[in-house]
């Protein structure tokens, strides 16, 4: 990739203010992105306070294993057991009819914040709710320790995803400006980050406050199959390239600095009225909340609460959720069909993984019989995207 950029004078100067005099007020983070990205640079920057880091040439140095791994995604009889899946009167399968929702357990898109924080967080409290921990992995070229830790005391309900935009800070729509060297450096790039961590969802794609361009979401798909989140898209839940998309719902109320603990249950009610409220009128719903900074109690004790008022949610890990996405938009094969092929492309040194993206595009295409013209849509980016959607054998 090009620029790692690692100095924060200000957190305003860096990521901008929101302009509050339109209604909702669109979110402007970081005029340098929007001005960096086209360059192939991105942010990694620092500050003081909860955004200062001290000695991160001194912890980078720390050796990582090759590669990490996760849990295993669950399968389509997993979902079925579980009840979010079921087949239909024709053999094929249906996403039971409710709302599902993910947390978005953030902001780790800067070694600053990873190193201040994810101890704290990841470490204790209730660890039955499923958690999307968004860290973007090119933090490991700071703060090391953290992915090590982490990726040793992965509990069963957590599930690591990518953060802001994949392996750096970036606008992709501005990224896609800088022409065709810039995406090929940004998917090799991504690659070898989702490979070493076993990634395969970007929990937030950001570009300000533009809608993603054309083509940007297929780029996304040669290295995040497994989904990506969107913050401003105006569309609802659809797959494109075979990787499902669904956009953010809300954010959940801000921690304070320090944190204070009166406020904690104040948080927690906040939180509650905003996923109430976004799954009211039930039939299927993916959601993506997310949080900043909180702890695994913090989300424990939403979910209780919901519970408790009788909210009909399903909260499940990010993984799970854009397997229904999947199975919802596209209907039975496709998701058959991308099961083979992701095994396929897990078995390293396989002479099938240079075909396997494409085939899985084709293959999803071919099925997409509920999609009518958006299969235009979806073949069109990946005639455009040939160029540079190789995907190799890892060595």
């Amino acid at each position: 990739m090009g620029v790692q950029i690692r100095q924060r004078p200000s957190r305003r100067r860096c990521y901008g203010v929101a302009d509050r005099s339109r209604t909702p007020p669109p979110l402007i983070h970081s005029p340098p992105a929007q001005e960096l990205s086209p360059y192939g640079a991105f942010l990694d920057a620092d500050a003081c306070c909860v955004q200062g880091m001290a000695n991160a040439a001194f912890f980078a140095h720390f050796p990582l294993r090759n590669s990490y791994r996760q849990h295993p995604p669950p399968s389509i009889d997993d979902m079925i057991s579980k009840g979010h899946v079921r087949r239909n009167s024709s053999g094929g399968l249906e996403v039971v009819a409710r709302p599902y929702a993910f947390f978005y357990v953030g902001d780790y898109d800067s070694a600053a914040w990873l190193y201040r924080e994810i101890r704290a967080n990841f470490g204790g409290g209730d660890s039955s709710v499923p958690l999307g921990w968004a860290i973007d992995p090119e933090l490991s070229l700071r703060f090391p320790l953290a992915f090590d830790y982490m990726f040793n005391n992965l509990r069963e309900q957590d599930v690591v995803i990518s953060g802001d935009s994949g392996a750096g800070y970036v606008f992709p729509t501005y990224l896609a400006k800088g022409g065709e060297g810039v995406i090929d450096k940004w998917v090799r790039w991504n690659r070898d980050w989702f490979a070493k961590f076993d990634l395969d969802v970007t929990g937030f794609v950001i570009n300000g406050a533009e809608r993603t361009a054309p083509g940007v979401e297929g780029i996304y798909a040669t290295f995040s199959s497994g989904g990506i989140v969107e913050h401003t898209t105006g569309g609802g839940p659809r797959v494109v390239a075979d990787m499902p998309i669904i956009e953010e719902a809300s954010d959940l109320p801000a921690r304070s600095f320090p944190p204070v603990e009166l406020t904690h249950q104040n948080d927690v009610d906040g939180a509650v009225e905003i996923i109430a409220n976004s799954v009211q009128g039930g039939g299927v719903k993916f959601l993506m909340f997310r949080s900043i900074l909180r702890t695994r109690q913090f989300h424990s004790d939403v979910v209780a609460k919901l519970q408790a008022r009788g909210v009909d949610v399903t909260f499940l890990d990010p993984r799970e959720l854009m397997a229904l996405v999947k199975i919802h938009v596209n209907g039975a094969w496709c998701a058959v069909w991308s099961l083979i092929f992701l095994k396929l492309e897990n078995r390293r040194h396989s002479r099938f993984t240079n075909i396997s993206n494409t085939s899985r595009k084709l293959a999803c295409c071919i099925s997409r019989t509920r999609q009518g013209a958006s299969v235009i849509a979806t073949v069109a980016p990946l005639q455009r995207l040939t160029r540079h959607t190789r995907v190799e054998a890892l060595s």
